[in-house]
């Protein structure tokens, strides 16, 4: 595959989706304390052209990895839960789903949630060149963590997989999150959650945590089967 210095495939790639109804879901994880400020929900949705090396979701690469969900069920399930600050939407790449997410955004900002968003695309390049539907789902976005993962640059801590990528405030409320985490330490938060049978890793851990942790685990007596994405079995 011929990619360019983002890992994105040159030449003609198939427009993003003009649902506004549905959304393709690879996960949805109801309580997370690592992706983004405060406590928050964390959607991952399905389907990404660009092949970061290292990716830590590449079962999340194909547009049919997930499961078709109305908005409004997603809404739903999210606006029920007490205690959560915030939403993020991952993938995958939320900006290949831009209208629904954008009409999810938009409902969930309304009760009193916050939004976060993992792009590879870069801030600049969207708003310079990028299609209505990018602009949609930005002017719903509160924080922005764009750029390509680049596995050989270091993690620097808080949200971000990869040094190359930024934080970006798009509203009032998003640079007052960003201006309070900044008195925080710039710590790696790794979060492990299970449903019985299978157990998420959620967060940017370095190239190497995976692999640790399985050791750990196994020194313990937990002998784990790893998937892609970031699971274990």
């Amino acid at each position: 595959m011929n990619l360019d210095e983002t890992f994105m495939p040159r030449g003609t790639r198939p427009a993003p989706s003009t649902d506004t109804e549905t959304l393709v879901v690879g996960a949805i994880e109801e309580r997370s304390y690592v992706a983004g400020p405060g406590t928050r929900s964390v959607v991952w949705v399905s389907g990404c052209h660009r092949r970061c090396p290292g990716c830590l979701k590449p079962d999340l690469f194909s547009f049919e990895a997930g499961r078709k969900i109305s908005v409004d069920e997603v809404y739903q399930r999210l606006a029920l839960l007490a205690g959560v600050d915030g939403v993020t939407f991952s993938g995958g790449e939320p900006f290949e789903q831009p209208l629904a997410l954008a009409r999810l955004a938009a409902r969930l900002r309304a009760i009193g949630r916050n939004i976060v968003i993992y792009t590879g695309y870069r801030h600049r390049e969207m708003v310079n060149n990028g299609h209505e539907g990018m602009r949609l789902l930005l002017a719903e976005t509160d924080i922005l963590i764009d750029g390509e993962y680049r596995e050989d640059l270091e993690n620097p801590g808080r949200w971000r997989g990869s040094a190359n990528q930024g934080l970006v405030p798009l509203s009032t409320r998003g640079r007052d999150l960003l201006a309070a985490a900044a008195e925080l330490p710039a710590l790696q938060e790794i979060q492990v959650s299970s449903d019985g049978t299978h157990m998420r890793l959620t967060g940017c851990p370095d190239g190497g945590f995976f692999n640790r942790w399985l050791v750990e685990l196994e020194r313990r007596g937990l002998v784990v089967v790893p998937r892609a994405g970031g699971e274990t079995k």
